[in-house]
């Protein structure tokens, strides 16, 4: 069985998408592209292979010859793309954050649900090599009690600094430390602390700190950063038994355990995108549950909601 693709958005992350959609052989194909200016998308489709091309998203999904919709557009639309290609039968796969609001993440879990449709979510930092590293070696740490992230990039601009958009640091970067916090330490965040910073005057939080209560006595502080001179992504973890640190840059991995300290490279590709094409392509053909779950996406933007209310009120909120 050879999956039908159809991609609606075609900027950088549509662009990645095509890019591992053509690297997959023979279980999907790129068949068809969506942008409202059509001359661009019929462009793109002819870069990427794709045969068709639409300047409307509603007419890609009742493509016959599309099974699965990815939704790689401005957080605003979408709730609205998903919906509508969840109810011509098309699986889905929709860009981190699930929805700008989690009103509107749940509009999408509800739709997919309704119409028999698997959904996942593009939290593809999950399949990254610093992630697959910190889990490997968490369990030498004994209890974790302490965990720290930090995600920080140059400027950014366009619609990730339109309020109407749910830009900002909290939705942008946020929403992904949010998510890795509960896949590594398998806990869920019970009470927030935020406080977000607008800098540069953009219009929205360039940066922000935010202290997440964990089950079993455990904290995790997360930062991030959309204004930063350089990138940076890490993770730490404090144990009782020992230290754990990961950076995604210098690609060392640091273990402290028993008055010795372990440096050793990480390894694996940074191939992040293909590896959640591979799993959601399987989900469909296997008809098993995708490893990362509409559920899973709504949790991060309940977080981030949380983080909003949080630095707004300047409280601890309830997650």
């Amino acid at each position: 069985m050879k999956l039908g693709i159809g991609l609606v958005g075609l900027g950088r992350h549509g662009s990645r998408y095509a890019e591992s959609l053509s690297k997959m052989g023979g279980k999907a194909e790129l068949v068809a592209v969506c942008r409202r200016n059509l001359p661009e998308a019929e462009r793109f489709a002819a870069t990427w292979g794709a045969k068709k091309a639409y300047g409307d998203h509603k007419d890609l999904a009742r493509d016959r010859d599309v099974d699965a919709v990815i939704v790689a557009t401005p957080n605003s639309s979408h709730v609205e793309i998903a919906v509508e290609a969840a109810e011509n039968g098309k699986h889905l796969l929709v860009e981190k954050p699930l929805g700008r609001t989690v009103r509107e993440a749940e509009e999408i879990i509800s739709s997919a649900r309704r119409n028999g449709v698997k959904l996942t979510v593009g939290h593809s930092f999950r399949y990254h090599p610093m992630t697959l590293a910190s889990i490997k070696f968490l369990g030498e740490l004994g209890h974790v009690y302490l965990a720290a992230m930090c995600k920080r990039q140059p400027e950014v601009a366009g619609w990730r600094i339109d309020r109407r958009e749910r830009g900002g640091a909290i939705m942008d970067l946020g929403v992904h430390l949010f998510d890795l916090t509960e896949f590594v330490l398998k806990k869920r965040p019970t009470a927030v602390y935020c406080q977000a910073r607008q800098v540069l005057g953009s219009g929205v939080e360039d940066s922000f700190v935010a202290v997440l209560d964990l089950p079993g006595n455990a904290v995790a502080v997360l930062d991030a950063s959309t204004i930063s001179k350089s990138r940076t992504d890490r993770m730490e973890f404090a144990g009782t038994e020992g230290h754990l640190s990961a950076d995604r840059y210098s690609r060392e991995v640091c273990l402290a355990k028993g008055g010795s300290r372990i440096s050793f490279p990480m390894t694996g590709p940074d191939a992040t995108v293909r590896l959640l094409l591979d799993d959601f392509v399987d989900s469909i053909i296997e008809g098993k549950e995708p490893p990362i779950t509409g559920e899973d996406g709504l949790e991060a933007v309940r977080v981030a909601e949380a983080c909003y209310r949080s630095s707004e009120t300047n409280s601890k909120v309830a997650t």
